[in-house]
């Protein structure tokens, strides 16, 4: 299916690369999608935005309000338990064990930069691609495939650093692993560091 026709299935989606372009419209070119969402300016750099439903801060009452009355936007289905997240949640499967999704994908399709937008908030994270996809591949899932009863968060084990998430679809999972913004913003390879936070700057309009 093509990107375009994902977008008009999918609005809220839309909605946030919306308000994305609004924040940073003077710094950001929007795509058709298919190799990412944005084209930074004047650099031409590609990046795929990822764009998350639950807070860093807020409650989920709250969140909601800010959805509606602020950006216009329809809430998506109750994310509850991730409101007030100290995480970002990385797409590993995009179709379980057929097909890799997030930074892997972006990888694949020689995008640089994968950013998580918290929408509520209004803030941005923006990770180097590739450094990203070698974080997860040689310290997350390499951790919790030797030793899940130490990494993995579960009912019984409350101890661990990373949840694993599992969203069915029609007729697809997506699965990946929330993993901590604390631990991901000190990964670095030499002088290079994963997490790019002046890639943007400030954004064109205040936040609410």
């Amino acid at each position: 299916m093509p990107r375009s026709d994902f977008r008009n299935d999918h609005p809220w989606g839309q909605d946030c690369e919306r308000v994305f372009h609004e924040m940073y419209g003077g710094r950001v070119r929007r795509t058709d999608g298919r190799k990412g969402d944005f084209v930074l300016i004047p650099g031409g750099e590609r990046l795929e935005l990822k764009s998350e439903a639950y807070s860093t801060s807020y409650p989920f009452a709250d969140r909601n309000k800010l959805f509606r009355r602020v950006m216009g936007i329809q809430p998506p289905p109750d994310d509850r338990g991730w409101d007030r997240s100290p995480n970002i949640a990385v797409e590993v499967w995009s179709s379980e064990f057929e097909k890799r999704g997030g930074p892997w994908q972006a990888r694949e399709h020689g995008v640089p930069y994968y950013a998580h937008f918290f929408v509520a908030d209004g803030k941005v994270f923006v990770y180097r691609t590739d450094l990203l996809v070698a974080y997860m591949e040689k310290i997350v899932l390499r951790r919790i495939e030797t030793d899940p009863g130490r990494w993995l968060i579960t009912r019984d084990n409350k101890d661990g650093l990373y949840k694993r998430f599992r969203k069915q679809n029609a007729g697809y999972v997506t699965t990946g692993y929330a993993v901590p913004r604390r631990e991901a913003a000190k990964v670095h390879c030499g002088k290079v560091r994963m997490l790019v936070p002046d890639l943007l700057g400030e954004p064109d309009i205040p936040w609410p």
